[in-house]
């Protein structure tokens, strides 16, 4: 039974290398040519075995027959060792004993698990019930991108924007890569795109569009580029900021509550000539902000594992309060998108960076808030939250030039046309719609050590919109952690800690 290293094992067991300040740039550890071996390949692989079973291992023969071991005895009579006992020497060499009642040694591939009994290799397993076998087809290629591309999480296309066809969309084994309609915990269904190596070149951007969130899952994954999976703009066919990134949710048009688990809620409209006020930003790690003034639209509360098991991406802002006289174009004070959810495993190794310190990684950040009409009181639109970044592998190395983000979008301004930023690929939060009337709120980011809630908007009649929350990012399962990069929000270490 394969077992996954947990977090108070790790910590336990001194497996864990972790290289924070002291880490220097390999640019050979990058593998800029996709052909090159990874760092792990120097393991040999095929003398890898299970023993817990007490199954071959090179010169170890099944020892489960074996009923009488006096026999196994040194010049005084004792035993030298008990057939199918094993023991970890140390992070990556199983010791096992044979038939003979000789010690042989065994190299593990991904590591050695001294917390079972008895101990054996580790075996990777992906999250959210991924077939870790299926990285292991022979008939699976490496996938290289060289210049900017997007992908469908709906059907599996990837096309680059010059027109060339790097995979044909539909389920199944297609130009190497095999593509998985993963069935989560919760019952939703995620994209599973399966393949040898993944690559993305220095300064090239993979944008991901589609309804699924996605999950890569691969041998090894070298990004020197940039994954994007955020809310709105370039991601969207119509380029509105109410579409959310791939498997997150939309943002509200105006008078209307946002989408998902933390939907920012709708500011109040002028039915009954109450002030018209913001909506609220939507939440995800952490509560969303509140529309301007009282009667503003409600924040989205927090909600989601830590685990990331499901794989959810951010929720959608709340509409601004919008009246019926005076501009009549419900376009405005839209809620920005949440942004989407993305899972990056890779059974061996997972290297973020490149040698020229060119911006790379992960978005996945909530979508502004629209403002409003200036020649009406409206409220502007809450932030989208935050999605989902979820990195896996057995060693994980994340260099100064890499970053992951999944920040809030800023709320929009009321009575302004000032809209709320979009999450920022950085630490700093999205400033909200500026405007000399009623501004929208920050949206949430991690600003050094001290996450920022999106901030409550300013006014009453017209009132700008709250900012969305930071989304999650969750780190689990390496034997080794490099991180040099920018992260925000700070991520969950399943299974890795800091010294």
């Amino acid at each position: 039974m394969p077992v996954r290293l947990s977090f108070s094992n790790v910590v336990q067991s001194g497996l864990l290398v972790l290289v924070l300040s002291a880490c220097t740039f390999d640019p050979a550890g990058l593998r800029g040519m996709p052909d090159a071996e990874p760092d792990v390949a120097d393991v040999d692989v095929s003398d890898v075995a299970d023993v817990s079973d007490g199954s071959d291992v090179t010169d170890v023969t099944d020892v489960s027959d074996v009923t009488d071991v006096t026999d196994i005895t040194d010049a005084d009579g004792s035993l030298l060792c008990t057939p199918a006992d094993t023991t970890c020497l140390d992070e990556f060499t199983l010791q096992a004993c044979s038939v003979g009642g000789e010690f042989v040694e065994v190299q593990c591939e991904l590591g050695c698990n001294r917390f079972v009994s008895p101990a054996r290799c580790l075996e990777f397993l992906p999250s959210n019930g991924l077939d870790p076998n299926l990285v292991l087809d022979p008939l699976l290629t490496d996938l290289v991108i060289s210049e900017n591309a997007l992908l469908s999480t709906d059907t599996g296309e990837i096309r680059t924007e010059s027109g060339v066809l790097l995979r044909t969309g539909g389920v199944g084994l297609i130009d190497g890569v095999l593509f998985v309609d993963q069935v989560q915990s919760d019952g939703s269904t995620v994209t599973a795109l399966v393949l040898h190596q993944l690559q993305i070149a220095t300064g090239v951007t993979l944008r991901v569009q589609g309804t699924r969130a996605l999950i890569f899952y691969a041998e090894i994954i070298y990004l020197n580029g940039l994954i994007d999976v955020s809310a709105g703009g370039d991601n969207c066919t119509d380029g509105n900021n109410r579409c959310p990134g791939p498997g997150g949710w939309w943002g509200a048009g105006a008078n209307n509550n946002g989408g998902g688990p933390g939907a920012g809620g709708e500011g109040q409209e002028d039915w009954t000539l109450a002030p018209e006020t913001g909506g609220g930003g939507a939440g995800y790690l952490n509560a969303g902000a509140k529309g301007g003034s009282g009667d503003g639209g409600n924040g989205g509360g927090g909600y989601g594992s830590d685990f990331l098991e499901p794989l959810l991406g951010g929720s959608g802002g709340g509409g601004g309060g919008h009246i019926s006289w005076g501009s009549t174009d419900t376009s405005q004070g839209r809620g920005g998108g949440g942004g989407g959810a993305i899972q990056l495993s890779a059974r061996l190794l997972l290297q973020i960076g490149n040698p020229d310190d060119a911006p790379c990684g992960v978005a996945a950040n909530g979508g502004g808030g629209s403002g409003n009409d200036s020649d009406a009181d409206s409220g502007g639109g809450g932030g989208g939250s935050g999605g989902a970044i979820l990195i896996e592998a057995t060693r994980i190395q994340i260099y100064s030039s890499a970053r992951l983000t999944a920040n809030g979008g800023g709320g929009g301004a009321g009575r302004g046309s000032g809209h709320g930023q979009a999450g920022q690929f950085s630490t700093s939060p999205a400033v909200g719609g500026q405007c000399d009337c009623n501004v929208g709120g920050d949206g949430g980011a991690q600003l050094g050590s001290t996450p920022q809630q999106g901030s409550a908007s300013k006014g009453d009649d017209g009132s700008g919109g709250g900012g969305g929350a930071m989304g999650r990012i969750t780190i689990r399962d390496c034997i080794v952690y490099q991180n040099q990069g920018e992260l925000s929000p700070q991520p969950f270490l399943a299974g890795c800690a800091l010294p």
